[in-house]
């Protein structure tokens, strides 16, 4: 097999990735996260557009709730910038990473995944709280632990 596929209790969106972060900037961040939270109304999402980055990293991207993934993302990146860090300088595409390619980049190919990915839909989902993930990269994968949690708002779905 040529995929390494992500397990499922790593999915995730990435909403923002800061890279190396000093340990004295954490409490900053998290004021602007929780600021960023709590003027968002948490929100419903689904999944079923399958997707590759040049042929390297299979994704699932959302069919419902692009648009508050993005103004979320948007409002997280602004209160980042707020505290010192960069702007995102690519549009941000939400999707929650299934697999990389082991070996032979640029050799995914959409028609040989199988149909259990590409001809459904997962969710609906309920985004209710963004959090805080550091990522650390290993032979085997990345392994992520989570420094916050930041409520959205409640909304009715």
């Amino acid at each position: 097999n040529r995929l390494r596929w992500v397990k499922k209790d790593q999915f995730h969106i990435t909403l923002k990735f800061l890279g190396e972060t000093r340990e004295d900037r954490l409490p900053a961040l998290a004021h602007a996260l929780r600021t960023a939270s709590n003027e968002t109304a948490s929100f419903s999402l689904s999944l079923s557009k399958v997707g590759h980055f040049g042929g390297r990293v299979v994704w699932l991207g959302l069919q419902i709730g692009t648009q508050e993934s993005s103004q979320l993302a948007n409002s997280i990146d602004a209160a980042c910038a707020s505290v010192g860090f960069g702007r995102e300088t690519h549009p941000f595409q939400p999707h929650i990473t299934l697999a990389r390619s082991k070996v032979n980049p640029r050799t995914i190919r959409l028609e040989n995944l199988p149909t259990s990915l590409t001809g459904q839909m997962f969710g609906p989902f309920h985004a209710t709280e963004v959090s805080l993930v550091q990522s650390t990269l290993t032979p085997n994968g990345a392994i992520y632990k989570i420094l916050g949690d930041y409520p959205l708002n409640k909304a009715d779905y």
